[in-house]
């Protein structure tokens, strides 16, 4: 003989359940606490940040309307910059340096950061404390006191890190080496990286293609020629 009426909660916790006696018209209510997983928690990983989380209450065919609290997460920005100073020639090599930061108030879980390298650009190694890595390698200790997952493939580059805090900051280097033979003809080289919580990065470097082409001919072009002429060109 009771009807739920009403449930209640803000972004932080469920507060209670009010439900009428339908007998005796009283107005009772129950109060609960519950708590959200933390972001790392495997319950957790599809939710993006500002997601709703929603929940209802029941008594026998009874229920409420749902009521739903904001999932608030860590997140990160990144910026990425090099040491690249004007147009570089074939052969030059170059530093990247990639800066993550977490600007929230909440600790962010196995974060990644994908790098994928251009056409033209060839990856030589990444610098951990003043260890020189050449290649994949697991459980990267920092000095810090952090641990690094470094993957390489190919093009593709990517750091997995075990946690980055509250308003912490990190940066990674990486050095490579410019080959012109691989730019399709391109002498901006875009080169972008990315967190897995949405954040983006950019630094574009110019490059110099070593040969320079031309083609002249051994005719005036203004003039109109009868068939059969020859031409000489020189490339």
């Amino acid at each position: 003989n009771a009807q739920v009426t009403s449930i209640e909660g803000d972004d932080k916790k469920v507060t209670g359940v009010t439900y009428v006696d339908k007998t005796t018209g009283e107005t009772k209510e129950v109060s609960f606490t519950v708590k959200v997983k933390d972001a790392d928690d495997p319950a957790m990983k599809d939710l993006s940040n500002n997601s709703d989380i929603s929940n209802q209450a029941q008594y026998k065919n009874q229920y409420t309307e749902n009521v739903k609290v904001k999932y608030h997460k860590g997140y990160t920005t990144v910026k990425k910059e090099s040491n690249a100073n004007g147009v570089l020639n074939n052969g030059a090599e170059v530093i990247y340096k990639i800066t993550v930061e977490n600007p929230t108030d909440i600790p962010v879980a196995n974060e990644t950061l994908k790098d994928v390298l251009p056409n033209g650009l060839e990856f030589i190694s990444a610098q951990f404390n003043s260890t020189e890595i050449t290649k994949s390698q697991k459980n990267i200790s920092l000095s810090d006191g952090h641990k690094v997952d470094f993957d390489v493939n190919g093009q593709n580059l990517q750091w997995t890190v075990d946690k980055i805090g509250a308003h912490e900051q990190l940066t990674f280097t990486y050095k490579c080496r410019v080959n012109t033979d691989k730019t399709g003809g391109n002498t901006v080289l875009k080169n972008n990286v990315t967190t897995g919580s949405g954040g983006s990065g950019n630094a574009d470097i110019t490059v110099k293609n070593p040969i320079v082409i031309n083609k002249t001919v051994d005719k005036d072009t203004s003039k109109v020629y009868s068939d059969g002429q020859e031409f000489n060109y020189t490339i």
